[in-house]
């Protein structure tokens, strides 16, 4: 997810125990209602399953002030975020749930108390909660999203049974190979993707 740059601050304090400087910059900040970005792709739960979410608005440049405290974003210039103003009270967003997308309006609400705090219900008066808050929250609940083997991720490392690197061939989308038995791959050569279902 993608915040504005306020929220971002608030973000940042949250995380860093709110030391004395985050803390100021915080507290001069927080009590205005901010714009918040909603990067295309969020996954969240619907019903338990995993859902992705899309806008229809092209995503805004990052503030040069975040790129220097969380480096570049992946949705500069794209289309698909949703862009919440200070002042909506509704927000269009498109679900892919089960291989079907769906268009919803979201209720957006604020309070008085943290008008930087965004809190968005779907039609049905749900909240709209990250999968991966609610696995959190629901340490029972089993991910629904498929690993994907990504093996030119950061850090991915690959080896055949005999311990050597592994050397896949070029293959285009939908493109088969053979991994052989006994091979090993690090954690980080699995992504996990929504399936549709």
């Amino acid at each position: 997810m993608k915040l504005g740059f306020f929220s971002a601050i608030s973000l940042v304090a949250a995380l860093t125990g709110c030391d004395s400087a985050v803390g100021k910059i915080t507290a001069m900040f927080s009590t205005k209602p901010v714009t918040a970005v909603i990067g295309a792709g969020l996954v969240i739960a619907v019903d338990s399953k995993p859902a992705t979410v899309f806008g229809r608005d092209k995503c805004p440049a990052a503030d040069p002030s975040m790129q220097q405290l969380f480096g570049p974003t992946s949705h500069d210039g794209e289309s698909g975020c949703l862009v919440i103003p200070p002042r909506a009270t509704t927000v269009a967003a498109r679900v892919a749930i089960n291989g079907q997308i769906t268009d919803e309006t979201w209720r957006v609400q604020r309070t008085d108390a943290k008008p930087s705090q965004v809190i968005l219900r779907r039609p049905d008066g749900s909240p709209v909660i990250a999968y991966d808050d609610y696995l959190r929250a629901n340490p029972t609940a089993k991910d629904l999203r498929v690993p994907t083997l990504a093996l030119n991720a950061p850090g991915c490392v690959a080896n055949g049974p005999d311990g050597k690197p592994l050397h896949l061939p070029e293959i285009s989308a939908g493109g088969r190979f053979v991994i052989e038995k006994g091979s090993t791959f690090t954690s980080e050569c699995f992504k996990r993707e929504v399936a549709a279902q």
